[in-house]
């Protein structure tokens, strides 16, 4: 964690046991890491598919979609003065761009600083997409 004061939620296990809410968060840095790696984001649903320490239930407005994002959003806040923002790397099938709650993490953390309006925000985007893949070719 970071010395700053981060939102609350990030210390939340969406109701699972720590210890696998935790194996779930290491399972999906993997993946992001992977994919950083390779310059290639993948959706939500094929991070879902490789994170198997928790239960997804599925549908978009049930706890599958809001479950996904908070697990990224942690992973990200955890890291983010270190290192950069790894769920960047999850995109919506079909649209090549991430959820609005990538855009809500940013600017809910310290520091961020996310521009207003819709192409700026892209352009963050994938700047901080070029972030990753640079800093994760570099590091093991």
């Amino acid at each position: 964690m970071t010395p700053r004061e981060l939102p609350k939620w990030v210390e939340n296990t969406y109701g699972h046991d720590p210890s696998e809410w935790g194996e779930a968060k290491g399972q999906a840095r993997e993946v992001l890491i992977e994919w950083a790696r390779r310059y290639d984001p993948g959706t939500y649903g094929e991070l879902v598919d490789r994170v198997t320490a928790i239960e997804w239930p599925e549908g978009a407005y049930t706890q599958f979609g809001g479950q996904i994002g908070h697990l990224l959003g942690q992973i990200s806040a955890e890291e983010w003065e270190r290192r950069p923002l790894l769920s960047a790397l999850a995109v919506l099938k079909g649209a090549d761009e991430p959820s609005g709650g990538f855009y809500r993490l940013c600017a809910e953390l310290p520091d961020v600083n996310l521009p207003a309006g819709k192409e700026a925000r892209y352009e963050f985007w994938l700047q901080e997409v070029k972030r990753c893949r640079d800093y994760w070719k570099l590091h093991s």
